[in-house]
């Protein structure tokens, strides 16, 4: 995953960043690393957010593609959600 910066460049993403913050602000190691996993837990993007920028990107390049893929991709997700 990545974190675009405030001046638009790209950089990973670092959970050690997050955890270093904390400990700096005076959380004891474990806090830190447990506001580390929740804020993962946040910006985590999810498969359908992927899934419909796929499906932007195909409809700019490829109208066939993304035809199917969008069928596809629906009838998986509309699964998912049954469950």
């Amino acid at each position: 995953m990545y974190v675009r910066k405030r001046r638009g460049k790209l950089q990973k993403f670092s959970k050690q960043k997050i955890i270093r913050s904390c400990r700096k602000a005076g959380a004891k190691l474990e806090v830190a690393k447990k506001v580390a996993e929740e804020v993962m837990k946040d910006v985590a993007i999810s498969t359908e957010k992927i899934g419909k920028a796929v499906i932007r990107s195909l409809k700019k390049l490829d109208k066939e593609a993304a035809k199917t893929f969008e069928q596809v991709f629906k009838k998986k997700w509309k699964k998912k959600r049954k469950r």
